[in-house]
């Protein structure tokens, strides 16, 4: 009996521990289990943000577009002159008439563009009517050439653009020089500043802002995104 006495606390303790043991066991599977929910949590509300978001970007994106299209419809309806080899084509109810000057630094080698400048509708009735022969080029690309220095412009080239197109929704130009290769241009106008150029009571005669934005080639070297701000050319100078 005295045997049997002796055993029976130790037989408490293994059996407390096993207890014991088995609780410990199953907080953490249960812990484990709840940090798997946890994760699956996150997984779907990331998944769902996602969603959201894309939602929410195409939303604002066809807001956007609408806008412009409402603004573009401000505008006399579009008279699309078209040569016969499509080389030419442009809205003559467009005013684009002025200087437009890159806000970025736009050079290759030791030709840096300086401007762009459009001319009259009348000058480019004019060239479109009697080539490029017989009428002041309307539209030209102005770049500076850098002194062997380096330390400032030592003159100035105008290279005639030959093929363009200008319309509300897309404007594109190109002209070709031996000594820079192919200079294009290839993006748009912002439809509020066109709307404000056809307005020939408040047209501005400056704009710091880009009124113009787009991909411009230089030869070998191509510029995402550049914009070009807008002044108001002097008639008297033409």
């Amino acid at each position: 009996m005295e045997r049997e006495t002796r055993q029976g606390p130790n037989g408490c303790v293994i059996a407390l521990a096993v207890i014991g043991a088995l609780a410990i066991v199953g907080t953490i599977a249960i812990g484990g289990a709840g940090y798997v929910l946890f994760l699956k949590f996150q997984a779907r509300h990331a998944a769902e943000q996602a969603r959201t978001a894309k939602a929410d970007a195409a939303a604002a994106a066809s807001v956007s577009a609408k806008a412009k299209m409402q603004r573009l419809v401000a505008l006399p309806p579009p008279v699309l002159a078209t040569s016969a080899d499509r080389a030419i084509v442009r809205d003559e109810a467009l005013i684009l008439q002025g200087v437009y000057t890159p806000k970025t630094l736009v050079e290759n080698g030791k030709y840096a563009l300086r401007e762009v400048d459009f001319g009259s509708n009348d000058d480019f009735g004019a060239f479109e009517h009697k080539g490029p022969v017989q009428a002041i080029p309307p539209l030209e690309f102005v770049f500076d050439v850098t002194a062997a220095n380096g330390k400032a412009p030592s003159a100035t080239i105008r290279l005639a653009v030959q093929t363009y197109r200008l319309t509300r929704e897309h404007i594109e130009f190109s002209a070709y020089d031996a000594r820079i290769g192919e200079v294009r241009f290839s993006g748009a106008a912002d439809p509020a500043f066109l709307i404000r150029l056809d307005d020939t009571n408040h047209s501005p005669a400056f704009e710091d802002a880009a009124v113009i934005t787009g991909d411009l080639t230089v030869g070998d070297q191509v510029v995402k995104n550049v914009g070009f701000s807008y002044l108001l050319n002097d008639p008297s100078e033409d």
